[in-house]
């Protein structure tokens, strides 16, 4: 039978065991030695994204803006800045 300390040190033995390294390369890719860094990949061609069309607000849209922010202002007892 294993006695108390025994225990006690396998199960020690264990936790220092569990805690080893965390088997994630290093920052040059696990490779060692003092080679080059590899090259980066290339950009990609072309657009990442399409650009929208451009829109713009009427005269009638931004008076109404305009008319909501005085309101707001208005029911805050404050000076509007737009």
């Amino acid at each position: 039978m294993i006695g108390g300390r025994t225990i006690w040190l396998l199960a020690g033995a264990l936790l220092l065991a569990a805690c080893g390294g965390d088997d994630s390369p290093t920052s040059n890719g696990g490779a060692t030695g003092s080679g080059p860094p590899p090259t980066p990949p290339a950009p990609p061609t072309g657009s990442v994204f399409s650009v929208p069309p451009a829109e713009s607000l009427s005269v009638a849209e931004v008076g109404q803006v305009i008319a909501q922010a005085a309101a707001e202002a208005r029911g805050r007892n404050v000076a509007a800045t737009i």
